[in-house]
């Protein structure tokens, strides 16, 4: 699939519910400091970059096994809790990830 033939489409509200409930984005969200300041808090902690918050953050994929409990650990979220939050995903996430810029993926592409 080429960049020019994505479509462009907006999150559904249950889509948009269900990515304001993730507990990264919850954590990111809730703290005091400004939002760019704890994502990179997380990118230098966590070792990884900047993308890979940002697709965290909006349910694109589950952080590698080696990160997980380091994230889970930061924001403070237990691992059942993080994957009852994963496990509720709108059904049409499932068969679409729509990209936070709105850009469409394939779900064979997930990962």
């Amino acid at each position: 699939m080429t960049v020019d033939s994505r479509k462009k489409v907006e999150p559904t509200p249950a889509i948009v519910a269900w990515r304001k409930a993730n507990p990264i984005r919850k954590w990111i969200d809730a703290k005091p400091k400004p939002r760019g300041a704890r994502i990179a808090y997380l990118v230098k902690e966590l070792g990884v970059v900047r993308y890979a918050v940002y697709r965290w953050m909006h349910g694109v994929n589950l952080p590698d096994t080696a990160r997980f409990s380091a994230i889970l650990a930061i924001v403070r979220c237990s691992a059942a809790t993080y994957m009852k939050w994963w496990n509720s995903m709108p059904q049409e996430e499932r068969l679409c990830v729509v990209q936070p810029h709105g850009e469409t993926v394939d779900s064979d592409r997930r990962s």
